[in-house]
């Protein structure tokens, strides 16, 4: 399998976690975790596809980074709640 095609699917697969914990989980812990695991193999895939780009993309790299570390920490903080 190539390279586009593997993060191609990690991209289905992420996309998928994110929405399945949104609509169809109904256990509010269970929603948060899957959340957390969707957002980890997506930042995980932004910083495979987008890895040695330009300036521009690495920034755009960085907030993407920044913003699903941020949901990630929220879900946590949800979570314990």
């Amino acid at each position: 399998m190539g390279k586009e095609r593997r993060i191609l699917i990690w991209t289905i697969t992420a996309v998928m976690l994110l929405l399945f914990s949104e609509i169809w989980i109904k256990n509010e812990a269970t929603s948060h975790v899957v959340n957390i695991i969707g957002s980890l193999v997506m930042m995980r895939v932004f910083m495979k596809a987008f890895k040695n780009e330009g300036k521009k993309v690495t920034f755009w790299l960085t907030i993407a980074v920044v913003a699903f570390m941020v949901d990630i920490l929220l879900n946590l903080i949800m979570l314990s709640i």
